[in-house]
């Protein structure tokens, strides 16, 4: 007579070994997943900036974006804000001529040049820059 299926000791053998294997990838996989964060957070932004230099252009009116580097977030003047992720900051503020502010005017020229960088707890930045041309 034969046995089909496993034995108890042979199950937990597999189970150790997944464990270890588990454990082994954690630390890295946590260090791709703050960097996906850190790629978002960039891509959000660089879609809000794009998106007020557009509304300008629609409105013929000037758009304006707050950064807040202390607390974290930003907003566009018609009062959205925007997160970043958690883990996810400024790193050093933003450096646009007017402190804090990114505008358009009805052209969609941009009021100044400047940049923010982003950054995680790696030390992974992802800079955006905005150029007066």
């Amino acid at each position: 007579m034969t046995r089909r299926g496993f034995t108890l000791v042979e199950l937990v053998v597999v189970m150790s070994l997944a464990a270890l294997v588990f454990l082994m990838a954690a630390p890295g996989a946590a260090r791709v997943l703050e960097r996906v964060k850190l790629e978002s957070d960039a891509r959000q932004m660089a879609w809000v900036i794009r998106q007020a230099r557009q509304d300008a252009i629609l409105k013929n009116q000037n758009q304006f974006i707050f950064f807040y580097p202390e607390y974290d977030y930003y907003r566009r003047a018609n009062g959205k804000t925007y997160y970043l992720s958690k883990g996810i900051e400024f790193e050093g503020g933003t450096k646009f001529s007017t402190p804090r502010t990114c505008s358009f005017n009805g052209a969609g020229i941009p009021g100044s040049s400047g940049t923010a960088i982003l950054s995680n707890r790696y030390g992974d930045c992802v800079m955006l820059l905005l150029v007066q041309l």
